[in-house]
């Protein structure tokens, strides 16, 4: 078990959790880590501070087993001048979990980072802290849906509405359990799978 709660750490390249590794820095919400490169591995991710994906090139992202991985908030961005993809690779039943906010570009990139987010599930604001936990627009961030679910909620109401990034999704839920919250969409929505009000148990 390794545990970044008192650290902030810079990784200069890749980074691959194995699958017996554990990495948890849940006893605090202050750590902060940013990956210059790809996070993937079949072992299990736990950080309640702010994790940065910063790529260079083209990367993969991602568990890549059944552990689910757990961050606070989540940034993908582009430390080049061309827009870069992060991709989400296939795992065994993996799913990402993001409690308060997942940005897709980051405010001062000259450049769009666009997230591929593959055939996985994307659990989004589940700590019912943020009205806009997913967002593209810091700087021309995009998503590529593929086969992916996205749903928005948790089991504890937002003070506000909860906006729903315009994107296309494949499929889409939102709402959790008994918790009553406002959805609202921040533009067009696009389906290409189905959409579910309620939420899901994912």
């Amino acid at each position: 078990t390794f545990d970044p709660h008192l650290n902030a750490m810079n990784v200069a390249g890749n980074a691959t959790i194995a699958a017996n590794a554990v990495v948890n820095g849940s006893s605090n919400g202050t750590e902060a880590m940013t990956v210059n490169g790809v996070l993937t591995g079949a072992g299990t991710v736990t950080l309640a501070g702010t994790v940065e994906i910063r790529i260079a090139a083209n990367q993969n992202f991602g568990p890549t087993a059944a552990n689910h991985w757990s961050f606070k908030n989540l940034t993908f961005s582009n430390s080049t001048g061309v827009v870069r993809t992060v991709t989400r690779v296939a795992s065994s039943g993996g799913d990402v979990h993001v409690g308060h906010q997942l940005l897709v570009s980051k405010t001062g990139d000259t450049a769009g980072t666009a997230l591929n987010a593959g055939s996985g599930f994307w659990k989004i604001g589940t700590a019912g802290t943020n009205t806009n936990p997913f967002d593209l627009n810091q700087a021309g961030g995009s998503l590529v849906a593929g086969t992916s679910s996205f749903d928005y909620g948790s089991g504890t109401a937002v003070s506000g509405d909860v906006t729903i990034q315009a994107a296309t999704y494949n499929n889409l839920s939102f709402g959790y359990g008994s918790t009553v919250e406002n959805f609202i969409p921040e533009g067009a929505l696009i389906l290409n799978g189905d959409m579910a009000a309620g939420g899901s148990s994912g």
